[in-house]
């Protein structure tokens, strides 16, 4: 959760810190819970790392979860919540036409920073996506980010502003192999 404390998206949505460090907990729960049911949540330690990642056969969640997230969002968000959700459908205009892998969320914790765990991360995760062979789908608001994700194999496909003034890049990584 202190992954995402300092995150463009999560700050804007709550940018109250105590209002996040109240709310976090019980949303990442909540969202973890989710994923796993609709794709995979993979974990280092007790939240050092975590990348969440919904499966092609369920690239916007399964029926459960597509009533779960408003709710979710909205425990979150509070009276910013028909912002953060207009964002979704921007985004999926820039998704893949095929099924494909999303990776949803990947954060380390900032004292955990710079040690490989990130990479590592995403490395276990591509290399699932890698042995189905399915493109992986993901957005940033982080230039920085995309330069990350470049060394995996991800190519920019959009670079846009959101309604809130942040700047998003979509990115694809074609299946390895």
């Amino acid at each position: 959760m202190r992954a995402f404390a300092r995150e463009p998206f999560h700050q804007w949505m709550v940018p109250d810190p105590s209002a996040w460090a109240a709310k976090a907990p019980r949303y990442f729960a909540s969202y973890i819970k989710m994923i796993r049911r609709d794709g995979y949540a993979d974990t280092v330690g007790s939240g050092q790392g975590a990348a969440l990642w919904l499966s092609p056969d369920k690239p916007g969640g399964g029926m459960l979860s597509r009533f779960q997230v408003p709710f979710v969002l909205w425990r979150l968000a509070g009276q910013r919540f028909s912002d953060v959700w207009s964002v979704i459908p921007l985004i999926n205009r820039h998704r893949p036409q095929d099924p494909h892998w999303y990776l949803d969320i990947i954060g380390v914790d900032p004292t955990h920073g710079r040690a490989g765990i990130g990479s590592a991360l995403l490395a276990h995760g591509l290399e699932r996506c890698d042995q189905s062979g399915k493109a992986v789908f993901l957005d940033t608001l982080s230039a920085d980010n995309t330069r990350f994700y470049e060394k995996h194999g991800f190519e920019v496909t959009a670079n846009f502003t959101l309604p809130s003034g942040l700047p998003i890049w979509t990115m694809v990584r074609p299946p390895a192999g």
